[in-house]
């Protein structure tokens, strides 16, 4: 991917959610989404498109267009059947970046359909076991529109103070990805397979989620912005880093595996503060998350006493 736009000079060839589809599809031992083969490239393309029609049709400011992509994400998700969190990026990423070009949604549909057909390789040869597809219910209590809401509005927020404040990577979209995963609506059973790890553990989190945008940014500023080297060279190593790191750590995060491969779509100026940006963002979604976390705990005592 990183080859192919360094070769044509199309950096829209990157798309940095592959590296999350990769990660939560392929590469975890399990499959982390609710989610079907057909649903998968339908959603990631159709957002794709959506985004870059946001871009193109409307004339508002970006901190405006980029939450309307926000809310529609958050609509499919909710109702979408799917846990499928990563096409929060497929829409949002096009509108921050401003992208006006089809080769956008065609790269994330032929990279998509990689990772599908990939991961249908790896269960053809046994290394991945079946896993069926059970649709995700939507909410079916007003508490739990109230808590879509509520992340829905701290993250319109965010947007709007980090575009008005010329920081817009502090709400890179696989932060949008990882914050609606890690506030998405419990059940309302005392479940303790439906325990959010990343609202029990959000210091760890923020670490993992830095850790890898500085893996990607500084990896790009040492081999490429200063020996030379091919930008495909350095995305190669930072991808094989991010990989390890992940495997060590036996934390496998797809938003932070995005992380990464957008440290290599950034402008130079923002490579070496990216990962302070990702610092700043995650550290106020995950703060917000174990608050909504906190709120669903109450209302589930509550509903059960």
């Amino acid at each position: 991917m990183v080859g192919v736009s360094e070769l044509t000079g199309e950096r829209k060839v990157i798309f940095p959610e592959i590296a999350a589809l990769a990660t939560g599809y392929m590469v975890s031992p399990r499959r982390l989404w609710a989610v079907s083969p057909k649903r998968m490239l339908f959603y990631l393309s159709g957002c794709a498109v959506a985004g870059l029609l946001i871009v193109m049709c409307l004339s508002m400011p970006v901190w405006a267009e980029l939450s309307i992509a926000f809310v529609l994400a958050q609509v499919l998700y909710t109702f979408g059947g799917t846990s499928l969190a990563p096409f929060v990026s497929a829409i949002c990423l096009p509108v921050l970046l401003q992208t006006e070009t089809i080769v956008y949604p065609i790269a994330a549909t032929v990279l998509s359909l990689c990772v599908i057909l990939g991961r249908a390789v790896l269960i053809r040869t046994g290394l991945r076991g079946r896993e069926p597809f059970i649709p995700v219910s939507p909410p079916d209590s007003p508490q739990q529109y109230l808590f879509i809401l509520l992340r829905i509005i701290a993250a319109v927020i965010a947007v709007f103070a980090a575009l008005k404040l010329g920081v817009r990577l502090a709400v890179a979209p696989p932060l949008l990805v990882a914050f609606t995963e890690f506030s998405r609506v419990r059940k309302w059973e005392a479940d303790p397979d439906n325990e959010i790890r990343s609202v029990k553990h959000p210091i760890r989190t923020v670490a993992v989620l830095t850790s890898t945008a500085a893996i990607g940014a500084y990896i790009r500023f040492g081999m490429t912005m200063c020996l030379n080297l091919p930008l495909t060279l350095s995305a190669l190593a930072a991808s094989a880093l991010m990989m390890y790191f992940m495997h060590k750590t036996r934390i496998f995060m797809p938003p932070a595996a995005a992380l990464t491969v957008l440290a290599y779509l950034v402008p130079e100026n923002d490579v070496l503060l990216f990962p302070i940006y990702v610092l700043a963002g995650s550290a106020y979604f995950a703060a917000v998350a174990v608050f909504i976390d906190k709120l669903q705990r109450t209302a589930i005592k509550r509903s059960l006493i």
